[in-house]
């Protein structure tokens, strides 16, 4: 039933659409000469343009305040609208409102993106003007969409807030790493020495991640012939893939479980509070540290787990394989041609360069700092982003209406 005063139409009613052209890589140029060229999705990750190239004769421009669709290959339906004017490569597409609220147009493609990428689907993924022109849509009068826009779009402005935090301290992140893990805290060590990972602290020792451990404390998951994911169920004991390890945490909402009693045969595999679990495959240096909470969870296939001795702060070996140095280690030495594999020997292999058990813990609390900040806006991004998801289902098909104001109306 359509809402009062509303009414139901397609995007082709109002818009206009300025496809993209192919610009040759011989009229590009990554110099800021000439005009900012956009090429695709990959100029928008995360919604915010960042402009790579520029052409100096530009044939497709769109403008500030267009909407850019991309409308071939896998990132097809990601948009981005425009904060100034562009050149538009053959993947994008600009969408121009005539009469109705841009940013009204924007969200409702952002609901529309599921539908968008099943309309694409095919061995290249492609969206025609007629599968654009042919969206659906409930049409509120024009006060309405500039209030529904602008409340969702304050979300939107949230939800970047969050994630710039993020971004910054990850930057932060790194710069601490970079001085934290290869001088020590400021202003305590005088005297430095060359080694084989470069310079450290005088007093501070290099040893391998295999002596900081017991004998049989570097393990590997169960291999996929031993825990078959058939065997997986909605409850039970959760089993951490390298897809759970994520910026040094275990992320509970994506792990797979198994029923205690398959649990129980794999008793060798269960983690203890202290173990780090490592990334197998794939992306190396990718690891987590194991938290009292997630104590008799499973290692799971495509994981690695070392169980240090008390000669090492948990926390701080964690933090450790963060930094570039330990992680280009893992990537010079891992094994495999299509994808890289490590096993015990290699993770065991690894060098660490180990300052005192009293700087260890200083250390590793200056970066718990910053990681309990990136997890609360972490955190935060995902309760707006659930708000997001509630505001639109309910905004923009009219089943609750916003007051307009009599002079917005006007």
């Amino acid at each position: 039933m359509t809402p009062e005063g509303w009414r139901t139409g397609v995007l082709g009613d109002d818009v206009e659409l300025a496809s993209g052209q192919h610009v040759l890589a011989e009229e590009c140029s990554v110099e800021p000469i000439g005009t900012p060229y956009l090429t695709g999705p990959s100029d928008f990750p995360d919604g915010r343009i960042i402009v790579s190239r520029y052409v100096r004769i530009p044939k497709v421009m769109c403008q500030k305040g267009d909407i850019l669709l991309t409308i071939k290959g896998s990132g097809t339906g990601q948009f981005a609208v425009a904060d100034e004017a562009y050149c538009i490569s053959r993947q994008l597409a600009a969408i121009r409102p005539r009469r109705w609220n841009a940013g009204f147009i924007s969200h409702i493609l952002a609901a529309s993106r599921v539908r968008l990428r099943a309309d694409a689907a095919g061995l290249i993924p492609g969206l025609s003007r007629d599968d654009i022109f042919g969206i659906g849509l409930l049409i509120p009068p024009l006060p309405e969409q500039r209030k529904i826009a602008a409340i969702l779009s304050s979300v939107d402005d949230a939800i970047e807030a969050s994630q710039v935090v993020i971004d910054q301290l990850q930057v932060v992140k790194k710069a601490m790493m970079a001085e934290l893990l290869t001088k020590g805290l400021p202003g305590r060590h005088k005297k430095f020495k060359q080694t084989e990972i470069g310079q450290v602290p005088e007093g501070w020792e290099v040893v391998t991640l295999a002596n900081l451990c017991a004998p049989d404390g570097v393990q590997t998951g169960p291999f996929g012939s031993q825990l078959k994911a058939s065997e997986y169920s909605p409850d039970g004991i959760p089993v951490v893939m390298p897809k759970d390890l994520i910026a040094g945490r275990i992320s509970a909402d994506t792990v797979a479980r198994v029923p205690e009693s398959r649990a129980q045969d794999l008793a060798h595999h269960r983690v203890l509070p202290g173990d780090v679990l490592f990334a197998r495959r794939g992306d190396i240096g990718r690891c987590a540290l194991v938290r009292s909470h997630e104590r008799g969870w499973l290692c799971g296939t495509g994981c690695l787990r070392a169980r240090p001795r008390k000669v090492v702060d948990s926390a701080f070996l964690a933090t450790y394989f963060g930094h570039e140095i330990p992680i280009q280690w893992l990537n010079e030495h891992a094994v495999g041609q299509t994808m890289l594999n490590l096993n015990t020997e290699i993770l065991g292999g690894v060098p660490v360069a180990l300052p005192s058990m009293t700087e260890q813990v200083a250390i590793a609390s200056a970066f718990q700092v910053v990681d309990e900040r990136v997890q609360r806006e972490s955190d935060s991004l995902v309760v707006l982003s659930k708000l997001k998801s509630a505001l639109m289902s309910v905004l923009l098909t009219g089943e609750v209406r916003v007051r307009v104001d009599k002079d917005a109306a006007a």
